[in-house]
């Protein structure tokens, strides 16, 4: 029994440190000199002070994107979502035109760009911690506190869908590439962003999360958790037991 306790315990804090080390804040805070640093190449934007660029419109600062440069940007914004917002939506534009295997690199890191933006990890370790057991008697209940705490729910999760393959079901050629091009842990993140959305779309998020059963009413969020839970399984830690018991994977 305490062998059975202590690896539990040790499951845990292991998915508690993966979160953490995920956090867009942990992997870099972004400072005004972050920025700079960021986009002294792009001439015209930065020629005034930091106090200027303290008001400026973060969509104001971020370039095109392209697969060349869209991960070096997402890293340098993490730790700000409302610059991760901007980032995401010039990830949007530029997917709407993307062909092959540009569209199946932008699309993946969209679900990067989505989780800084959206502060999911965040939000989950506001209500876990390591001796939190998600269960399906709690599962619920932890996710209704968790949706209050997303940032930028409605803009991130209405940016996914128009990033993301249009047809997600397994066999479909751009889902494929897409899934197989994708961090599991992103996957799971961005399935509760948009599981989240739905819920708060619908009006009565406790209601719509309560009495959520597969397959229901959030096909995308189902197909990310399912590709998660496919390819990541064990590995992901308390984010598996959510998308287990939201009943959002099989």
């Amino acid at each position: 029994m305490i062998d059975t306790m202590m690896k539990e315990k040790i499951r845990v804090a292991a998915a508690k440190r993966r979160i953490l080390d995920a956090l867009p804040v942990k992997t870099r805070v972004l400072i005004p000199a972050a920025v700079l640093a960021l986009f002294s190449s792009c001439t015209g934007f930065f020629s005034t002070s930091l106090a200027s660029w303290a008001q400026r419109d973060p969509a104001s600062l971020v370039p095109a994107v392209t697969a060349g440069n869209v991960n070096g940007l997402i890293d340098d914004a993490a730790g700000d979502p409302s610059l991760s917002l901007a980032i995401l939506n010039r990830i949007r534009e530029s997917a709407a035109t993307a062909l092959g295997a540009e569209k199946t690199v932008l699309q993946a890191a969209s679900l990067r760009a989505a989780v800084n933006a959206a502060a999911p990890a965040r939000a989950v370790l506001n209500h876990i911690d390591e001796n939190t057991e998600v269960n399906s008697g709690n599962a619920a209940g932890l996710f209704n506190l968790v949706i209050a705490d997303l940032k930028n729910l409605p803009q991130t999760a209405g940016a996914l869908r128009e990033i993301l393959p249009a047809v997600f079901v397994p066999g479909n050629s751009e889902f494929d590439a897409f899934i197989g091009a994708s961090d599991p842990y992103y996957l799971a993140m961005a399935a509760t962003v948009l599981f989240a959305d739905d819920a708060a779309r619908s009006g009565n998020i406790a209601a719509y999360v309560n009495g959520y059963a597969a397959p229901g009413a959030s096909p995308l969020a189902e197909a990310l958790a399912q590709a998660a839970m496919d390819r990541g399984g064990d590995s992901l830690g308390i984010m598996g037991d959510f998308l287990d018991n939201l009943n959002l994977s099989n």
